[in-house]
């Protein structure tokens, strides 16, 4: 489906002008912003947001219930598609849905995110892409839970990014496995210097 965008003029409003994915009216020296109304390219799938090495390889099943795929298409509609469409280049998703056993297997939390269908961890996925423009487009979209600059003991960096409207804290943060504490507080200003 190509993009698209609808502007609709707020009552009385005399300019509309679309800033950054925002639709900002002007009236009576007011601004209001409303969130562009636009519909966007699929860019990843449920099979995609399951898919997983270690599943195959220890045997895994990872079949999401209905009440888990309905949160990993509210991830993907929300953030994962608005964020692709930003970023302009492709993302891979390097884990999204995790059924208890295989959480276990990849040392994750219990209370992880990934269990419920509502986190994705992201990548680039061509040699000119960036952990920081990934991170700068999920806070552009606004929608999101925790997004986390995490980097593992042997130096690899992803994106982890979940998506709750029950409770979407808009925290951001970094983590490092060799520092203690692991997590921190960051700006999407201080984000570049965790990348």
């Amino acid at each position: 489906m190509e993009k698209s965008t609808k502007i609709i003029l707020a009552a009385g409003a005399t300019t509309a002008i679309v800033v950054g994915g925002i639709v900002i009216y002007k009236k009576r020296h007011e601004i209001f912003d409303q969130v562009k109304m636009i519909t966007t390219k699929n860019y990843f799938t449920i099979n995609e947001m399951i898919a997983s090495e270690t599943a195959k390889k220890q045997k895994i099943d990872n079949t999401p219930s209905e009440a888990v795929k309905a949160n990993l298409q509210a991830l993907i509609t929300n953030v994962l598609n608005p964020a692709r469409e930003i970023y302009g280049r492709p993302i891979t998703v390097s884990s999204g849905y995790r059924c208890p056993e295989l959480n276990k297997a990849v040392g994750g939390v219990s209370t992880s995110q990934h269990v419920t269908g509502h986190a994705a961890d992201l990548v680039p996925a061509t040699a000119n892409g960036s952990i920081a423009e990934i991170f700068a487009a999920c806070v552009a979209v606004g929608k999101f839970d925790q997004l986390i600059i995490e980097q593992n003991s042997k130096g690899t960096k992803w994106v982890h990014v979940s998506y709750d409207p029950t409770k979407n804290r808009h925290q951001m943060l970094s983590y490092l496995a060799t520092r203690e504490p692991k997590y921190i507080t960051i700006t999407a200003d201080q984000a570049k210097q965790y990348v």
